[in-house]
């Protein structure tokens, strides 16, 4: 009986160090996955460019644009928005992406939260001239408002400087001749923040909801555009 009894308790604790084992092995496998780079990301992004036909949708910013769901389009569209991205950042590895030169391609860009809310010394007329300039070869550039920070973000204030900013990428944006400027006001609520209901606990960035209203606007705006053509 008693060996029995130790063979038994010898075949449990066999049992867990196995499980033990494998769960710290997975957790060693978790922690060594790669955190990808901007550079890496750009890099991928440069293979995705060269595989895009004709009358592509080129959906082009930071963190707001990356959260797009490109695969919901009605065209063929790739999304090259990177999380931390500023408009002068955007400008530098746009000359990467021979879609960004071609004619048949209309572009969505919306950029230009990092700047604002970290407070980046930059000068955003200068580096938005500079951005829309080399999009300039573009068919159609939909230019939208940077948006708008709920009064639950750390920085609910700085809904004055986007709204400044605003001002001056309209001002930007007519002085190109393949350029619109829109603002998405839908996702605004009554005081100018972003909507209850359509943003992610930061306050910051859309959720769901908020993505869907702002598919939905693009496609309005794509049909508009090509009715009109």
């Amino acid at each position: 009986m008693l060996r029995n009894a130790i063979i038994f308790i010898a075949l449990v604790v066999l049992v867990i160090g196995f499980i033990a084992a494998g769960v710290v092995e997975k957790l060693i496998r978790l922690n060594q996955r790669p955190a990808f780079s901007y550079e890496q990301i750009h890099q991928n992004l440069e293979r995705k460019d060269r595989q895009l036909p004709h009358n592509a949708l080129l959906l082009l910013g930071d963190s707001h644009v990356a959260g797009i769901c490109e695969g919901c389009l009605s065209r063929p569209a790739l999304n090259f928005g990177i999380g931390g991205d500023t408009v002068a950042g955007l400008s530098h590895r746009i000359h990467s992406y021979t879609s960004t030169r071609e004619p048949t391609n209309i572009a969505i860009l919306e950029i230009g939260s990092n700047d604002i809310l970290w407070e980046h010394k930059t000068d955003l007329t200068k580096d938005y001239t500079e951005l829309l300039q080399r999009l300039s070869a573009l068919k159609h550039v939909f230019v939208f408002a940077t948006l708008p920070v709920a009064k639950i973000s750390p920085r609910p204030s700085y809904n004055a400087h986007i709204a400044h900013a605003a001002t001056q990428l309209r001002a930007v944006c007519a002085a190109m001749k393949n350029c619109s400027f829109v603002v998405l006001e839908t996702i605004y609520d009554n005081e100018g923040y972003l909507k209850a209901g359509l943003y992610m606990p930061d306050g910051i960035h859309l959720n769901e909801q908020g993505y869907r209203m702002w598919i939905e606007h693009i496609e309005t705006l794509l049909n508009d555009f090509s009715n009109a053509q």
